[in-house]
């Protein structure tokens, strides 16, 4: 009889043939050896699938799941189902991780006993790699503590919301049906972080990088897209209208508003284009309106309201330069010989 592993490591896999080698180097040879590895090739057209069968011809440990392209969450929630292991990791197919993260994971897992243990992680770009693990450092040395119940502190909801920055209990993962949503497809990771805190996990934190994030040349272009705060909206308003928003108590809702403010705000900073800076009042707008129904919370605790309000400050001084300006040479232009 098959032994069951300890750890299923669940890597989506769709056209990386690029990366793929090395992220699967990366899990074989890790210092913790009780795994197994579910492989879902998400519908690639390229070389990927034969890398998987090459891969799995060496190791008996890896399992290929086949399946037409679901996008990201529908292959994560294929790897659930099979999965065997008491705890999940889930790793990108483009990217790859020290080789003892498993072991620090499952160690700290069982030092902790908690449901989500939560790490940092390396931003590697083309010539350079930087450490990420700030949010992390500072929580632990603000408040003195490496495990909590989510409720005793919920600021521990602006920790990245990544799944690949995540080591879970999959009895936790189970008894709370907690998946990832097939529907959204764009911040589909924070929809499932702010579901899974509303089911009040522990939560440990690790305070070391383990995961190598590749920034992407597509990653910098995507950044400047005005259209990104569009989607964090419509992932907003995804979330509320699931089981787990309607059943959480407000301060978890008003946590998931200043959540996703965080995140279109992160956006409109980066947008450069001056046309661009009044597009999205709209939903800062209701962003604003939403707010208003939690009066009894000290609002300005939340960086995503201090950066909602702080943008609104923002927008409005540079539209006063901007028509200063406008106004300025249409009166050089009149008084011009």
């Amino acid at each position: 009889m098959t032994k069951t592993p300890l750890v299923s490591v669940i890597i989506p896999v769709y056209n990386v043939e690029k990366y793929l080698e090395k992220c699967l180097d990366s899990v074989i040879n890790q210092t913790f050896q009780d795994l197994e590895i579910i492989c879902i090739n998400d519908g690639s057209t390229d070389n990927s699938l034969q890398i998987l069968e090459e891969y799995s011809q060496k190791d008996e440990r890896i399992i290929i799941i086949n399946q037409n392209n679901k996008g990201l969450s529908g292959a994560r929630n294929s790897g659930l189902k099979v999965a065997k292991g008491e705890y999940i990791y889930f790793l990108d197919s483009d990217d790859w991780i020290k080789n003892n993260l498993l072991e620090k994971c499952y160690t700290k897992m069982i030092e902790l006993d908690v449901d989500v243990l939560v790490f940092g992680t390396y931003n590697v770009y083309s010539n350079f790699i930087i450490e990420n693990k700030r949010k992390i450092s500072n929580f632990i040395k603000k408040y003195n503590i490496k495990a909590l119940y989510f409720e005793d502190n919920p600021l521990i909801y602006t920790q990245s919301c990544t799944a690949w920055t995540k080591f879970f209990k999959k009895n936790f993962l189970d008894n709370n049906n907690l998946h990832f949503e097939e529907e959204v497809r764009f911040s589909e990771d924070a929809v499932f972080w702010m579901q899974l805190l509303y089911c009040n996990p522990k939560i440990g934190l690790l305070d070391e990088c383990l995961y190598y994030y590749r920034i992407k040349r597509s990653d910098a272009l995507t950044s400047n897209n005005s259209n990104i705060m569009k989607k964090q909206w419509n992932a907003y308003e995804y979330i509320k209208n699931t089981e787990y928003y309607k059943k959480a108590n407000d301060i978890n809702k008003l946590l998931t508003l200043d959540f996703f403010a965080i995140a279109m705000m992160c956006h409109y900073s980066n947008i450069e284009a001056i046309r661009m800076l009044g597009i999205y009042e709209r939903d800062l707008i209701s962003t604003e309106i939403e707010y208003k129904k939690f009066k009894k919370y000290n609002l300005f605790k939340y960086s995503g309201y201090r950066q909602v309000k702080f943008r609104y400050i923002y927008t409005i001084a540079k539209k006063l330069v901007l028509l200063f300006l406008k106004f300025s040479q249409k009166g050089a232009k009149n008084n011009a010989y």
